[in-house]
């Protein structure tokens, strides 16, 4: 069979040379485990399942307990103008006791099972969360020998692996035993909450909160994970205890937990000039559990990861489609270099990033085996954390103040 036409005629388009749209990941869902015993028989233990927080069949799902008492809680956290928050929900077996459902809500790898379920979620045909949580305030209890609490380093590695962040609790009893808490855990992926929150009168963990206010506040700047949550208001009856914070004051218990890195949870006070606000229950906190200076800020890590991800997603449409050669690797550096743009633009990271082949990276050996090496430059914002103003005295203002009552007298 002839592979042209004799008589007549064909044509095609070639977008090879073009710059693609990059669709972007989604870093705002978040992901939720713990136990739920009057759930569905539908429901299935260690299983994703995606839900809003607005629908209107969650206590047929799971019934009463844990999983829907912290899903009715993350519905009031939406900012103005949002409607529901999507999480991802696994539910698992509630142990024999306290330790037992721990052990549950770790899981193993191997097995997908516990905190692991939540990178099978695409698998599940769920969304996959990148703001996970534990329901139940079993986050808050340590392991024997007072260890690290084992759902939480699994979480942390979970949060690892499909670059997401981890939001647990302190023990939110006092400030020693929230510094002996935090001193067990380092890493870049947990955000640790001390103080719990009332709400209707009972007293609650918090990190669930403030997990879901990152989520809303995410959505506020279009889904990009630009800002931290800190300094906003939660809706909520006041703190669960009693932590002393002003802004102008080191020595306060507040000050001194954000310097280990533990957010807070404060109330505000109309009548206090260095109060977090005029009223209300605030979340003051921004820190990562890093060691690394560069990535002590939650946000910074997670616009690290979504840069990251996406000028990844960016690439894969080229890969094996088309042949390396030099127009194909200047459309994979525009395509980047325009997300980056865009992102500036927005004023999600700072301004002028770039993307760069750099010649000396790459070998012609590399090119026959189809490898192609690129580098891009980026920088996130870190968050406001203090102001430090100096006032001088205007000796100006006198002399001018003078020239125009000589300028007066004169007239």
């Amino acid at each position: 069979m002839a592979s042209t036409v004799t008589v007549g005629m064909s044509g095609s388009w070639d977008l090879s040379g073009e710059i693609r749209p990059t669709k972007e990941a989604s870093f705002s869902t978040l992901g939720l485990i713990g136990t739920s015993p009057l759930k569905s028989a539908d429901i299935e233990y260690n299983r994703c399942y995606t839900v809003t927080t607005d629908d209107s069949d969650l206590a047929t799902k799971f019934g009463e307990g844990d999983i829907l008492d912290a899903l009715n809680d993350m519905a009031l956290c939406v900012e103005d103008g949002q409607y529901a928050l999507s999480v991802t929900v696994v539910v698992v077996e509630e142990g024999a006791d306290d330790a037992g459902t721990i052990t549950n809500l770790a899981g193993t790898s191997a097995n997908g099972t516990g905190v692991f379920a939540f990178k099978l979620a695409t698998m599940h045909q769920a969304e996959l969360p990148r703001l996970l949580v534990i329901a139940g305030g079993y986050d808050m209890i340590l392991g024997a020998g007072d260890t690290a609490n084992q759902a939480v380093q699994n979480l942390a590695s979970v949060s690892s692996s499909i670059l997401g962040m981890t939001f647990f609790n302190g023990p939110s009893t006092t400030k020693a035993d929230a510094i002996t808490h935090r001193e067990l855990y380092s890493s870049k992926r947990l955000v640790m909450t001390d103080g719990g929150v009332v709400v209707d009168g009972v007293t609650k963990p918090a990190a669930h909160f403030v997990a879901a206010l990152q989520a809303a506040v995410d959505l506020t700047h279009d889904g990009i994970p630009s800002h931290c949550a800190g300094m906003r208001a939660l809706n909520v009856g006041g703190p669960g205890r009693e932590i002393d914070f002003t802004l102008n004051n080191p020595a306060c218990e507040g000050q001194d937990l954000l310097s280990y890195q533990i957010g807070i949870i404060v109330v505000g006070d109309a009548g206090a000039d260095f109060s977090v606000g005029d009223g209300g229950t605030y979340y003051v906190g921004a820190h990562t559990l890093s060691d690394d200076t560069l990535e002590q800020f939650i946000n910074v890590v997670r616009m690290q990861d979504y840069v990251l991800l996406n000028i990844l997603r960016t690439q894969r449409q080229f890969l094996v489609k088309y042949n390396i050669s030099v127009t194909v690797a200047r459309n994979i550096i525009a395509t980047a270099q325009s997300f980056l743009s865009k992102l500036a633009s927005k004023d999600a990271i700072y301004p002028n990033p770039s993307v760069k082949f750099v010649g000396n990276a790459s070998s012609p050996e590399d090119w026959r085996e189809g490898k192609l090496e690129i580098s891009a430059f980026a920088e996130p914002h870190a968050p406001l954390m203090t102001i430090d103003t100096t006032l001088y005295r205007d000796r100006d203002a006198i002399e001018y103040s003078i020239a125009e009552l000589e300028a007066y007298s004169a007239a």
